[in-house]
């Protein structure tokens, strides 16, 4: 199975990897360690069976470690959200949009308020 994740920081937050997992299976490529503000990056997730599972988590710069992104994956999960608990914390929103067809899923991380 082949998952790949496209990740569009739409802040003006620079964004740094706090943590990665995938079980069973492997990232083919990682996400990288920093996404900058208006930055676009993908990563693939692989090398695993017909089932994998794991999380990519970001933390917002400046929030004083109330800002996070962090997204779930459990593919495949039939009959329920295969991103389940994908959210966002402090002033921000993730909006997920999952493409089966394609195993792509779109995340756009924003932010709440003017202020940020």
């Amino acid at each position: 199975m082949v998952l790949q994740p496209w990740f569009t920081n739409a802040t003006t937050r620079t964004l740094t990897l706090a943590g990665s997992n995938v079980n069973p299976g492997c990232f083919d490529s990682k996400p990288p360690q920093q996404i900058p503000p208006g930055g676009k990056v993908t990563w693939f997730v692989n090398c695993g069976p017909q089932y994998i599972e794991g999380y990519v988590t970001y933390t917002i710069d400046g929030t004083g470690g109330q800002g996070y992104a962090y997204m779930p994956f459990h593919l495949p999960n039939p009959g329920a959200d295969p991103f389940g608990g994908t959210r966002a914390g402090g002033l921000f929103t993730l909006d997920l949009r999952y493409v089966p067809v394609s195993s792509e899923v779109h995340y756009t991380l924003r932010c709440l308020s003017p202020a940020c």
